[in-house]
């Protein structure tokens, strides 16, 4: 079983770097009395602050709320050039769903003008003395507001490069707008040509950064493209299954310790009479369904089943593919009409891929292979329980900055046994030079309460970071640290299963198992006995048991003993 992701995955979020955007702050995240810390944060904060706030000269602020009026649902094509991580790429004929709103003050509205905005942006337009449509920028998306760092404006607006290989685009001076010639027949849009090396795009406010799209070429037709998804039947109910794979596209090709998988997701799979129905076959279409048919102990899923809008770029289908060589240089679509084919065993209430070279793609085109995610030869296992303990971390690097370190480790959602658990019942504690790392909250503002427990998905705040999947990375204070390390700790009706605590010695880069917590207080007022496995054991036998004492002031211990 194989998860594989193809450029257009990472297509989706890249930036033109001239600088960066907003670089990653350190927060403060323990009481220790560091002077020189605590003052470097503070600076970086208000240099942040005051470099990200937008002048008062705004000429615009696009809206987020429906305005009020008649609103049209349409579909969009353009066309332009796509920022990818190494090259500049043309695409296009980009198909995605719109919304032209006429608003009572003759104003006309259309939300998601450009692809990587953020969703549920209306842009304005007035019509002009031709009966045409026009849009004036740039006008202002606040894109993300943050009560410590400031906000974070993009301006849309046209950009001007004579080679966008070579030469960063610059935002226009003079004749800042776009004009569209309306079809008042089917109420149609097109928008008229722009000049040579000039298109539409966003840029990072103040660094005139290009983030993304820039689209040469724009089209608005009413109707929503006769494009409806699968929906699960009212009254039909779904089981919980699971997919399971090696992380290696997240960890440079390594894979977990022991060679077992250490990723996956959860699938939904439902039965009505001789109608399949699975939810979630694809990561990055969580909430999509496509629709098969039983035929004995197969289950037959037929391509080309609309999935949806993936971040309002462009429309996705369920597609197949194969290699086209045995060393894999290249994807080649299957015909339209192929099915794909899962052997059915209802007793084990597994599902098996019959033909392994056939390809499942979230694929943008029903001609060349567009794919957003590409899965290969996959099993789905009905999970019902999710219990039992994560497993052990790896991976754990740290980097020695001058007043910081970063502590980068992945948290597998697999256990030893093969079960998938869920990350929304998971977190992890991080222990610094042995002793329980506290977050306090009064400190660190991402952290409403002080707390030592780190959700499994807490991402993109001033302290932690889920880079990809299991990898996650954390900003720790560096002052004569010797030792960083981690444990995961799974929580499944009401039932703790704490995962092994990995440590990892800075100087030498030596990982072992932690096998005491230094700092539990005195007054211990229960303990839990765990075997190697990580279950729960009421008597321990004799043998080596995980054992987690709870003491009186709340704090934990958690130790490798010989029960004798």
């Amino acid at each position: 079983m194989k998860q594989i992701f193809t450029s257009a995955a990472i297509l989706l979020g890249g930036i033109l770097a001239s600088g960066s955007a907003s670089a990653a702050i350190p927060g403060i995240i323990s009481k220790n009395d560091i002077p020189d810390w605590k003052v470097k944060i503070q600076e970086m904060r208000k240099s942040h602050s005051s470099a990200s706030t937008r002048s008062a000269e705004a000429p615009g602020t696009v809206i987020t709320e429906a305005p009020e009026g008649m609103p049209m649902p349409c579909m969009i094509t353009y066309s332009g050039f796509f920022l990818n991580m190494d090259h500049i790429e043309f695409m296009d004929n980009l198909i995605a769903p719109t919304e032209v709103v006429y608003a009572m003050d003759g104003s006309v509205y259309v939300k998601d003008l450009l692809p990587m905005i953020p969703t549920e942006a209306y842009i304005k337009g007035d019509y002009t003395e031709e009966g045409n449509i026009e849009f004036k920028f740039p006008q202002t998306i606040l894109a993300e507001s943050d009560p410590d760092y400031g906000d974070m404006w993009m301006d849309l607006t046209l950009v001007h490069s004579s080679d966008l290989q070579t030469e960063i685009p610059t935002p226009v001076a003079e004749n800042n707008s776009i004009v569209f010639t309306v079809n008042f027949e089917d109420m149609s849009m097109v928008m008229n040509p722009l000049p040579e090396g000039t298109s539409l795009a966003t840029v990072i406010y103040p660094d005139d950064m290009w983030y993304g799209f820039s689209v040469t070429a724009i089209s608005i037709t009413p109707g929503n493209g006769d494009k409806e998804g699968v929906e699960l039947p009212e009254g039909v109910e779904s089981k919980p299954y699971s997919y399971i794979y090696d992380n290696s596209f997240d960890s440079g090709g390594v894979v977990a310790p022991g060679g077992k998988p250490d990723y996956g997701y959860h699938v939904n799979v439902a039965f009505d009479k001789d109608d399949v129905y699975l939810g979630g076959i694809f990561y990055d279409a969580p909430d999509s369904w496509v629709k098969g048919r039983k035929e004995g102990n197969k289950l037959i899923i037929p391509g080309k089943q609309y999935l949806g809008t993936m971040s309002g770029i462009m429309d996705f289908y369920l597609m197949y593919a194969k290699w086209e060589t045995a060393a894999h240089e290249k994807l080649v679509l299957l015909p339209l009409d192929t099915e794909f084919v899962f052997e059915y065993d209802e007793t084990a209430c597994t599902l098996k891929t019959v033909d392994k070279d056939v390809i499942l793609l979230i694929n943008a085109s029903d001609e060349v292979v567009k794919a957003l995610q590409m899965v290969e030869d996959p099993t789905y296992i009905y999970q019902p329980d999710a219990s039992g303990a994560p497993m052990a971390p790896w991976g754990l690097e740290y980097d020695a900055k001058s007043s910081y370190g970063i502590f980068d480790f992945n948290l597998p959602k697999v256990t030893d046994d093969g079960v998938l658990l869920f990350s929304e019942n998971m977190y992890y504690n991080i222990y610094v030079d042995g002793e329980l790392l506290t977050f306090y909250a009064d400190e660190n503002p991402d952290f409403k309460v002080d707390t030592s427990d780190i959700p499994y998905d807490m991402d993109e705040t001033s302290v932690v970071c889920e880079k990809s999947t299991t990898w996650h990375e954390l900003i720790v204070p560096l002052v004569g640290i010797e030792t960083v390390g981690v444990q995961c700790v799974n929580v499944w009706e009401g039932e703790k299963y704490p995962g092994t605590l990995m440590l990892l010695n800075i100087a030498t880069g030596e990982v072992t198992t932690g096998v005491e917590c230094i700092g539990a207080s005195e007054g211990e007022s229960s303990v839990t006995y765990y075997d190697l496995s990580g279950r729960k054991v009421a008597m321990p036998a004799e043998g080596i048991y995980i054992t987690r004492r709870t003491y009186s002031d709340g704090t934990v211990k958690v130790a490798k003993e010989v029960v004798r």
